[in-house]
C-alpha cells in the first residue's frame, strides 16, 4: 500500500473504483514527490494516456502531445521545493470508475524552510489504455496558492 493512499476513505466499492484505478491515482502522487529526474518522464509513460491533460493548481493545461508536456512539467518542480507529500483522504468514484474526484493534501518545505500543508482537490477522468490499463486521461487540480505564495515571499 502506497503512503499516498495509506489512510485514503474510499467512497465507493471495488466494483465501482478498481484496485488499478486507486493505484494509478497512488502512482502520479508518488511520481509527483518523487525528486529524481526521470520522475516526469516516468509519469507520462505510466500515469497518463499518449493524449492527456493536465491542468495544475493555477495553470495552463499541459500535455496532448504524447504527454511531452506532462513530462516537462516537472522539469522546475523542485526550483523553490526542498520537499513534498501527496495524501489522498477521500475518493469519489462515478459508477463506471471513469470520472474520480478526490481530497488531499500536499505537505511541503521549502527551500527557504518554511512548511506548510496545503488542501487541494482533483477531478479525474480514467480511460482504459492497451485493453485494459488504466491511465488519467484529464486531471484537474484545484488549490488556493495563496499559502504558498506567502510562504514563498517570506524569508
Amino acid at each position: 500500500m502506497s503512503y499516498v493512499t495509506q489512510n485514503t476513505v474510499w467512497l465507493a466499492d471495488d466494483q465501482i473504483l478498481p484496485p488499478a484505478v486507486r493505484q494509478i491515482l497512488a502512482r502520479f502522487y508518488e511520481l509527483a514527490d518523487d525528486r529524481s529526474p526521470d520522475a516526469g518522464p516516468r509519469m507520462a509513460a505510466e500515469v497518463f494516456s499518449t493524449d492527456a491533460v493536465l491542468f495544475g493548481a493555477g495553470s495552463d493545461p499541459q500535455g496532448t502531445a504524447g504527454a511531452t508536456a506532462i513530462s516537462k512539467s516537472r522539469d522546475h518542480a523542485w526550483n523553490v521545493v526542498d520537499r513534498r507529500r501527496h495524501t489522498i483522504e477521500r475518493v469519489f468514484g462515478s459508477a463506471d470508475g471513469r470520472e474520480v474526484m478526490l481530497i488531499g493534501s500536499l505537505d511541503t518545505t521549502l527551500k527557504n524552510g518554511r512548511s506548510l500543508v496545503v488542501p487541494f482537490t482533483a477531478h479525474v477522468n480514467v480511460v482504459r489504455q492497451d485493453g485494459d490499463t488504466p491511465r488519467i486521461q484529464m486531471m484537474h487540480v484545484y488549490a488556493d496558492s495563496a499559502p504558498l505564495t506567502t510562504a514563498l515571499k517570506a524569508a
